[in-house]
């Protein structure tokens, strides 16, 4: 059941997104042919010409932005229309448990984000002009092996992937604590996030002090290479975003499951 709910969320969001994400490379292939940048640095009189680039320039951003807003809400959207909304009847009486509906927004949600992501590098390699990519890559990649080590370039990646999805499930927490309450439920939400996000500061500051005359005055101290100071410090990231995941997606379990109120 989990692959017929994933099939049908990336349906019902593909349509939505995959047009705003191909406008958006389309729309940079168009600024890279004009190329606005290059115009307004040439140039050293005001013209039609010039203002046209200063409004593609403009629209540009306007739609990177647009782009990653847009992923953001339609996000939140297929969250709260499908598990909260009118679709609720609709969705709980499938023959599924409540954590796989959790699950299968939470996966498409983090693929979007990382696809807004990519779509948004992309434009703006194609916009700039950069040439030999690959070997600009090769040279990142090898940096941040000398850096980090070779940990690094997969430690990286997963650390990002955990704090997408940490971030994801703390907007559904909050969602499904906002919608407790009977009336003004958007803006309960709102405050629901602004609670947990405290709520993670806080544990963010207690593990610090915590751990100040140990971990961390050790690693401040340490005569260890930075691949091993990396090294411990991403364990210890790994270690806290999982459990403060896991607190996300429990609650918003739990509430989904026992407290529900369609009303």
């Amino acid at each position: 059941m989990l692959n017929k709910l994933l099939r049908w969320e990336f349906k019902a969001t593909a349509r939505l997104l995959i047009p705003l994400y191909l406008t958006l490379l389309l729309f940079s292939l168009i600024n890279r042919i004009i190329n606005p940048f290059n115009l307004i640095q040439t140039s050293n009189n005001f013209s039609l010409q010039i203002f046209i680039s200063y409004i593609t320039i403009v629209a540009y951003f306007s739609l990177v932005v647009g782009t990653v807003a847009m992923t953001l809400v339609i996000m939140i959207q297929r969250f709260y229309k499908s598990l909260l909304g009118d679709e609720g009847y609709l969705m709980f009486t499938l023959p599924t448990t409540t954590w796989k509906h959790i699950i299968s927004k939470l996966l498409v949600a983090v693929v979007w984000v990382i696809g807004s992501m990519v779509t948004t590098i992309t434009s703006i390699i194609i916009i700039s002009g950069a040439d030999n990519i690959g070997q600009q890559l090769i040279e990142l990649i090898n940096g941040v092996k000398e850096i980090l080590g070779v940990a690094g370039i997969f430690t990286l990646p997963f650390m990002m992937l955990l704090m997408i999805t940490t971030a994801v499930l703390m907007i559904y927490a909050a969602i499904s604590l906002g919608h407790m309450f009977s009336r003004h439920k958007l803006i309960a939400s709102f405050a629901m996030y602004g609670v947990l996000y405290l709520f993670s500061q806080i544990l963010i500051v207690i593990s610090i002090v915590i751990f100040s005359n140990s971990f961390f005055a050790t690693l401040i101290n340490s005569t260890e290479t930075t691949p091993d100071i990396f090294r411990k410090l991403s364990i210890f990231y790994i270690i806290f975003a999982t459990l403060l995941s896991t607190v996300y997606f429990t609650l918003t379990n739990t509430l989904l499951t026992k407290k529900l109120n369609l009303e």
